[in-house]
């Protein structure tokens, strides 16, 4: 059996919650960020779908596809804002006293009853306030972020990649596998992947290659300043603990190590209507401030979560993509 390619974040011992922003009134941050997706390593989003793909020596091979849309007789490869949203929603809820939002009734006799997910507007965590939730009892929140898909511009640099067969989450007859358990019998943290270098295989795949960029926007809207720092924190762009992402297929084997650069930020501030007047940008060392800013009003407020945080910085080091075998048989 080779190394495990993951490490386990622990879990908070409460959830911070409050009242949410709400969006029938501006009184915080409105405005647009506009980022860079920087591939470390091939990114695929799945689509759900294989086809056959010419390789360099003009066979055919059957090979999972990449996400993508037809325009004009064209196919565009597309990273679902949906995707993009699930990364950043995962690690808030990692980097800050956040609920577990999504749990399987199996897990959930494992995991402490006070990190239980979030059913009422006026008690949401972090990550609720952020990014919405559904209650039980019909009482649900839309959350202050949207994310569009990222359309990939015409010329991107799409390759067939072999990477090893990936193996299913470990399972076990009554919830949740004994290495996934600590010394009391509670589920350990959440599972995050390492970066590394890329392992090969037999399983073809189409990837977007690395060493590509892609333009992001994320839209916000009524979030205070410290649950921007929280939402920074987890893009990776907090000023002492930075961090490349991971998304998409194939994390155990090298896959999906993503570096989101933060290239401006758009303010609309709260009385300036919906004509666009009050609007003005942050950029260069303008924009550094005011991230170090919000960042500082998270700690300050006490919606941070060190200990989590230095855990995910650990386990998503830059250093460990050219550090770190990943797996290419079973572990």
């Amino acid at each position: 059996m080779e190394q495990k390619p993951y490490d386990f974040v622990p879990f908070p011992d409460h959830c911070v919650r409050a009242l949410c922003p709400g969006h029938h009134r501006f009184v915080s941050y409105t405005g647009t960020m506009e980022c860079e997706l920087y591939l470390l390593r091939p990114l695929q989003v799945g689509s759900g779908f294989s086809d056959f793909v010419k390789t360099r020596q003009g066979a055919e091979v059957l090979a999972a596809c990449h996400a993508g849309v037809e325009r004009e007789d064209k196919r565009l490869y597309v990273i679902p804002g949906s995707s993009l949203k699930g990364v950043l929603r995962n690690l808030v809820e990692a980097v800050s006293y956040s609920c577990l939002s999504v749990m399987d009734n199996k897990v959930r006799a494992f995991i402490p009853v006070k990190l239980n997910r979030c059913t009422r507007v006026d008690e949401l965590c972090p990550a609720c306030r952020i990014f919405g939730m559904t209650g039980p009892r019909g009482e649900s929140y839309q959350g202050n972020v949207q994310i569009p898909d990222v359309m990939m511009p015409e010329g991107t640099k799409a390759v067939l990649a072999r990477i090893p067969i990936l193996w299913t989450p470990a399972r076990a007859k009554n919830g949740l596998p004994r290495s996934y358990l600590g010394g009391k019998g509670e589920a350990r943290g959440r599972k995050f992947y390492y970066h590394g270098k890329k392992a090969s295989g037999p399983d073809a795949r189409v990837v977007l290659k690395e060493g590509q960029s892609f333009k992001a926007t994320l839209h916000f809207n009524n979030l205070d300043a410290a649950l921007m720092g929280v939402l920074l924190t987890a893009m990776g762009l907090h000023p002492v603990h930075r961090f490349p992402v991971k998304m998409g297929a194939g994390k155990p084997v090298g896959m999906g190590s993503v570096e989101i650069k933060l290239l401006s930020v758009t303010l609309r501030k709260a009385e300036a209507g919906r004509l666009g007047s009050g609007v003005y940008l942050l950029e260069g060392q303008e924009l550094e401030r005011w991230v170090e800013e919000c960042c500082r009003e998270a700690e300050k407020q006490g919606l941070l979560f060190y200990e989590g945080l230095e855990r995910v910085a650990a386990v998503l080091a830059r250093e460990e993509l050219d550090r770190r075998e990943m797996p290419g048989g079973p572990y």
